[in-house]
């Protein structure tokens, strides 16, 4: 996956819930905004991504 449009810093961490809030994977976000979540099953998640003091919450449908 690859994020764009959120300005990346270099404490940037990516946290992935399922439906129910359940947090399912965290990870620190590389400098190009690449993560792999090939390991994550079908289904809707909630990505949310924090950088400094802000965080920015989208959705993510994997097929």
């Amino acid at each position: 996956m690859t994020i764009t449009g959120v300005e990346l810093e270099s404490d940037c961490s990516v946290s992935v819930f399922d439906l129910a809030g359940k947090m399912v994977k965290k990870l620190v976000l590389d400098q190009d905004g690449q993560t792999d979540l090939s390991d994550l099953h079908s289904g809707l998640y909630i990505i949310a991504i924090i950088a400094k003091n802000e965080t920015k919450n989208f959705k993510l449908l994997k097929g």
